[in-house]
């Protein structure tokens, strides 16, 4: 099993105690492959530090040259250096009927991916899918984030599912789609736990002083750092998006 966990010990007194209780028990009983948890403060990444692997969700984007940039600042519109790579295309798609391989873990199911994102009462999703030839290769659930206060609107990844192999390549995709959408920019925050694939497809790494906001609600333009715990893990080849667990939630309804 791969679980994915919110937690936080509301004790000033016995949170380190109640911390490494609770996972203990968690290991013990259930036996996870995966045990992981994102989104904590400073003072509980001391903790988690002791206990686990703590480390920085990367932030990647690809922007729309032809706007000026209003949420962002200091992105490049300049893609990364590729070599000659094959071109998937890309379908928009509202639905979910079938699931890609995939050799990444967590696994997901159907169900998952219905019921958290295109049930979803509060934030409405929709999904890029990618086809070679005709076979689904992979997929990312996006949502459209609109910017009443500055009069533009992003695209942002949350959830992934599929294989994503060297030689592919979206950059082109994803660019037309900013453009012909009026979109600033697309971006997605994973951990890429012994892969580098994101680059690979023409997404550029955030760096030094740009600025990519992560809060919408309300809207505040400065970076957010997020941070994953991993506790245990049998796996060689994780990648976790900012979806896995419970991060992408609305602050407001």
């Amino acid at each position: 099993k791969d679980i994915f966990m919110g937690f936080m010990a509301k004790s000033n007194k016995y949170k380190g105690d109640i911390t490494f209780s609770f996972f203990n028990k968690i290991n013990k009983k259930i036996k996870p492959n995966l045990l992981a948890v994102s989104g904590f403060n400073s003072k509980i990444e001391l903790i988690y530090k002791r206990i686990g692997y703590v480390c920085d969700f990367t932030h990647f984007y690809i922007l729309n040259p032809k706007l000026k940039s209003k949420v962002s600042s200091k992105l490049i519109s300049k893609k990364n250096d590729l070599p000659e790579q094959e071109n998937l295309i890309l379908k928009i798609s509202n639905i979910i009927t079938v699931l890609p391989s995939n050799k990444q873990h967590p696994k997901k199911s159907l169900m998952y991916f219905k019921n958290k994102y295109l049930k979803n009462p509060f934030y409405k999703y929709f999904v890029l899918n990618f086809y070679k030839k005709n076979e689904l290769v992979f997929f990312f659930i996006c949502k459209k984030v609109k910017i009443n206060t500055l009069g533009t609107d992003i695209y942002r990844i949350v959830d992934f599912y599929g294989e994503i192999k060297q030689n592919y390549n979206i950059y082109n995709s994803i660019l037309n789609l900013l453009i012909n959408n009026n979109i600033e920019y697309i971006d997605c925050r994973c951990v890429e736990y012994n892969l580098k694939i994101m680059q690979n497809l023409g997404f550029n790494k955030k760096k030094g002083p740009q600025i990519i906001p992560d809060y919408f609600e309300p809207f505040i333009k400065k970076n957010i750092n997020l941070k994953l715990c991993i506790f245990n893990n049998k796996y060689k080849n994780l990648l976790i998006f900012k979806g896995d667990g419970d991060q992408d939630r609305p602050n407001i309804l």
